[in-house]
């Protein structure tokens, strides 16, 4: 397993690598014999223990920060809901069986990657991916193998809240998101008719 401390709050440039014991693991650069010949080159000592603080910080506050941006994804997916319909979300009905921070949802009549790129214009950062090196929409190897319909697919879009997400965020980010989907949608409902609700 591998854990990039951006992701909980640490410092960009250092990760962590777990492996189960006894695992054959042949270096990718050779060198030097760190880290019992797996990597060559010096650790950085103050990104080692910017990532533990992090981690130790983010464990510790797990409890209360999931309950926060739980609100935060549910309000936000409460004014998509009433202003952008028809929207859909990708994954199991139930709130609690899905991550807190994070809400892929389907907006029918629009083509996720066009959204990304109206919303990046408007100052509004999102995902049609599953990671920053996948050529694939997330939607593709995602969201279809959970058995939507095409447009469902096309259509979905990941937003992900963090430790720095408001309230007001959410509700700037649901204004942008609202006009936008407004515009594409009303280009798409010229050339092939309006979404279908299903």
């Amino acid at each position: 397993m591998t854990l990039s401390a951006h992701k909980f709050g640490g410092p960009p440039g250092v990760g962590a690598l777990l492996l189960k014991r006894g695992t054959a693991l042949r270096p990718l650069i050779l060198g030097g014999h760190q880290q019992h010949g797996r990597r060559p080159g010096t650790e950085s000592v103050a990104l080692a223990v910017g990532m533990a603080t992090a981690l130790e910080v983010a464990v510790r506050t797990l409890a209360d920060e999931s309950a926060r941006v739980e609100l935060l994804r549910q309000h936000l997916l409460e004014r998509l809901r009433t202003d952008a319909a028809p929207v859909f979300v990708n994954g199991p009905d139930e709130p609690a069986r899905r991550v807190p921070h994070v809400l892929n949802i389907s907006f029918p009549g629009c083509v996720s990657q066009e959204l990304v790129i109206a919303l990046d214009v408007a100052g509004m950062a999102c995902s049609a991916r599953r990671g920053v090196r996948e050529r694939l929409p997330a939607t593709v190897a995602g969201v279809a193998a959970m058995g939507y319909a095409d447009e469902r697919v096309r259509s979905a879009l990941r937003l992900s809240f963090g430790p720095d997400t408001t309230m007001d965020d959410i509700d700037a980010a649901a204004e942008r998101i609202v006009a936008t989907l407004r515009k594409l949608r009303a280009t798409h409902f010229a050339s092939s008719g309006p979404p279908r609700t299903r």
